[in-house]
């Protein structure tokens, strides 16, 4: 009986501890490498989403107001963060005369640049604002502002981006640089 047991002993395979601690460490490595690869694609795939979300809406924005901007008639006013413009409303009737309304831009570092037509509620159009600046130039060549009726405006705005939960407060942790785009046009609805 007991050369039966020597033998069930001696025919008996396995692992050592350290053996198993070794595996253990190479199969972590192995399969940790892949995933941390994966984690930082997704977040950067996130980012990149992010990013191109915010310059689409601060691109739509500012086509919307650099379109009101070339409709206005004369009696418009830009200041360094805002415009109000009058701008032409076609009337359902197809009168002669057309009629003009109020249109109001008004940004704010920090919060939105919005827009109000007829004194009505002012609406964000651009959203995350971390700078505005309306730079006029008057027919003359002035840049002072305010000033009323100039010939050029050129626009430049910074937003920064949100992360994919649409939290509007909360940056993306790793976009520290804010998306700025700038864009002018001629007024040209004046007579100079």
């Amino acid at each position: 009986m007991r050369a039966l047991l020597r033998r069930i002993v001696r025919d008996e395979g396995g692992w050592t501890v350290f053996e198993l601690l070794v595996v253990c460490v190479i199969s972590i490595v192995v399969l940790g490498i892949p995933l941390t690869l994966a984690t930082q694609a997704w977040r950067g795939q996130n980012e990149a989403s992010s990013r191109g979300a915010a310059t689409n809406r601060v691109e739509i924005g500012m086509a919307r107001l650099m379109q009101d901007l070339r409709s206005a008639v004369h009696t418009t006013t830009v200041t360094a963060t805002g415009a109000t413009l009058t701008v032409p409303v076609r009337s359902a009737a197809g009168g002669a005369v057309p009629t003009t309304q109020q249109v109001v831009w008004s940004c704010t570092a920090g919060a939105s640049c919005t827009r109000s037509v007829a004194g009505g509620t002012a609406f964000p159009i651009i959203p995350n604002l971390v700078s505005a600046t309306f730079a006029p130039t008057s027919a003359s060549g002035s840049t002072a502002t305010p000033q009323t009726d100039p010939a050029y405006v050129q626009v430049t705005i910074g937003v920064r981006d949100t992360n994919e939960t649409g939290i509007r407060t909360a940056t993306v942790a790793r976009m520290t640089n804010a998306i700025t785009i700038s864009d002018g046009t001629a007024l040209r609805n004046f007579a100079l």
